[in-house]
C-alpha cells in the first residue's frame, strides 16, 4: 500500500471492522502516514468516544489511540461531548438526497479543509465560559468568559504550540512532549507527545482534522440545518443541531453540549478559505447563549520557536508522567481492584485530613499545598453517586461534603484509571 492510498481509506481505520491488515502494516512503516493517523485519532478520542480495536496479530508495535463506539449517560458540558454532538461518525457515505444547503456547506468545509491543512504558522484569541484553573475540557454556560491565546507553528518539521488559559494555566508543546503547569502551582507536568491533555483544543491545533469532520457532518445531513451566506470578501457557515440526550439528575444545571439544541458559526475568508473566525452557542427555546467565540485569527505570525517552547524554571518541581511511578506490587494490586467510589472517598479524606499518605499516586500531579488549604475545616459525608460521561474517558463521582460552617457541598470529582498503572486518579473537579 501507497501513501495515496493509505489517505483515501484512512476514514475505514474509524468506522469499518475488521481493519484491513494492510492499512496497520503501513502506519507501522510509515512515518508520516502514521503521524496523519495520529492526528485522527486525537479527533476521533474527542468526537465520539470508542472501545479498543483489535490489532492483527504480528503488529503489536502499532497501537491504536482510537476507540469504538459506546453508548454512556453523558455529563458536563465538556468539549469532548460538544464536538461529539458535532461530528457523528455514523457512517462515510455521501447521501445522494442531501439537500442543497448541506451540499454548499460541505463545499465550503472542503474549501476550509483544504486551506487549512496548507497552514504552517497561526495564533488565536478564543472565549470560553469557563474557570482559568480547570482541566481544557470544561465549560459551564452559567461562567464568564476566559480568554485562551493558542500559538502553532511548523519547525524544522514538527508541529509547536503554546496554549494560555486565562494567564492562570499553560501548557506547551514543543515536539516532543507536552508541558503544563499552573500559575500558583510548584508543582508541574511532562507528558508524552500523543497524550492529549488539552481535549478540545487539540482540534484548533489542527483546524483541517476539524473543518473535514464537519464536512462529513454535512454530508450526513442527520438533522442538522445549514445556511451559507456571502460577501464581498467573506462566506460565513451556521449549522444548528438538535439536542442527543438528556442530563443525569444528579448532575445539576451542568449539562454535555449534546444534551442542548446548538449552534455553530464559522467565517471565511472568501478568496483563500482560511477561517477566521467561530462561534458556538447552547439554544433553549427562544433563549440563546453563546459560550466560545474566537477572534483574531493571525496566519504567518511571527512568534518564534523559542518564545513558544519556553517553561518556567524557578520554583517549580517537574514530574515526567511518562516515567511510572514507584509503587510496590501489592499496591498496585489493591488499588487496580478499588471502585471509584472508594478510590473517591480514600482521596478526598486524605485532602480533608491534609495528609497525602494514602494517596499519593492518586495527587501526584497536585500542588497538595493549595489543595489542603482550599478544603481547610471540610468532612467527608459520601458518594451520591457514581456517572459515566460520553465523549469522557472515566467517571463522575458525585461526592457530598459538610463545610466548615456546616452547609452541605457537592463535589464533582472527574477520575479516570486509562493509565499506565490502571489506577484511580483524580482528573478535575477538587
Amino acid at each position: 500500500m501507497n501513501c495515496e492510498e493509505f489517505n483515501d481509506r484512512i476514514a475505514e481505520m474509524f468506522d469499518s471492522e475488521p481493519i484491513d491488515k494492510e492499512m496497520w502494516e503501513h502506519v507501522a512503516e510509515c512515518e508520516k502516514c502514521r503521524r496523519l493517523y495520529n492526528e485522527y485519532c486525537a479527533a476521533v478520542n474527542y468526537v465520539t468516544p470508542k472501545a479498543p480495536i483489535a490489532i492483527p496479530s504480528g503488529l503489536g508495535s502499532v497501537v491504536p489511540t482510537h476507540r469504538r463506539r459506546h453508548t454512556r449517560t453523558p455529563r458536563y458540558l465538556s468539549w469532548a461531548a460538544m464536538i461529539a454532538a458535532v461530528v457523528l461518525l455514523a457512517g462515510l457515505a455521501f447521501h445522494q438526497n442531501t439537500s442543497s444547503r448541506a451540499v454548499a456547506a460541505s463545499q465550503s468545509l472542503g474549501n476550509a479543509s483544504f486551506a487549512m491543512n496548507n497552514v504552517e504558522n497561526f495564533s488565536a484569541t478564543i472565549f470560553v465560559r469557563t474557570r482559568p484553573q480547570d482541566n481544557f475540557d470544561f465549560i459551564d454556560p452559567s461562567l464568564p468568559f476566559v480568554e485562551h491565546h493558542l500559538n502553532v507553528m511548523l519547525h524544522n518539521g514538527k508541529k509547536l504550540w503554546r496554549l494560555d488559559k486565562g494567564g492562570e494555566h499553560f501548557v506547551v508543546c514543543d515536539g516532543n512532549a507536552q508541558y503544563q503547569w499552573w500559575k500558583h502551582s510548584t508543582k508541574a507536568t511532562i507528558s508524552p507527545i500523543d497524550c492529549n491533555i488539552i481535549y478540545h483544543f487539540a482540534m484548533l491545533v489542527n483546524i483541517a482534522t476539524l473543518m473535514e469532520y464537519e464536512k462529513l457532518q454535512a454530508e450526513q445531513t442527520k438533522g442538522n440545518s445549514y445556511s451559507v451566506t456571502h460577501s464581498d470578501s467573506t462566506l460565513t457557515l451556521h449549522i444548528k443541531s438538535k439536542r442527543q440526550t438528556s442530563p443525569h439528575p444528579l448532575l445539576g444545571g451542568s449539562h454535555s453540549f449534546g444534551q442542548a439544541d446548538n449552534e455553530r458559526e464559522y467565517i471565511f475568508d472568501a478568496a483563500s478559505h482560511r477561517l477566521l473566525q467561530m462561534r458556538y452557542w447552547v439554544t433553549d427555546g427562544e433563549q440563546k447563549q453563546l459560550i466560545l467565540e474566537s477572534r483574531n485569527f493571525d496566519y504567518g505570525n511571527g512568534s518564534r520557536a523559542a518564545e513558544i517552547t519556553s517553561l518556567p524554571t524557578k520554583g517549580i518541581e517537574w514530574l515526567d508522567t511518562r516515567i511510572d511511578m514507584d509503587i510496590t506490587p501489592d499496591r498496585l494490586a489493591l488499588l487496580q481492584q478499588e471502585l471509584p467510589e472508594d478510590a473517591a472517598r480514600r482521596i478526598l479524606t486524605s485532602i480533608f485530613d491534609k495528609d497525602s499518605t494514602g494517596s499519593c499516586e492518586a495527587l501526584r500531579l497536585y500542588d497538595t499545598r493549595l489543595l489542603f488549604d482550599k478544603w481547610n475545616g471540610y468532612t467527608l459525608i459520601g458518594c451520591k453517586g457514581v456517572i459515566h460521561s460520553e465523549g469522557y474517558g472515566g467517571v463522575y463521582a458525585v461526592m457530598e461534603a459538610l463545610s466548615p460552617r456546616k452547609e452541605h457541598k457537592t463535589i464533582v470529582a472527574a477520575m479516570r484509571n486509562d493509565n499506565p498503572l490502571k489506577i484511580w486518579i483524580i482528573d478535575g473537579g477538587i
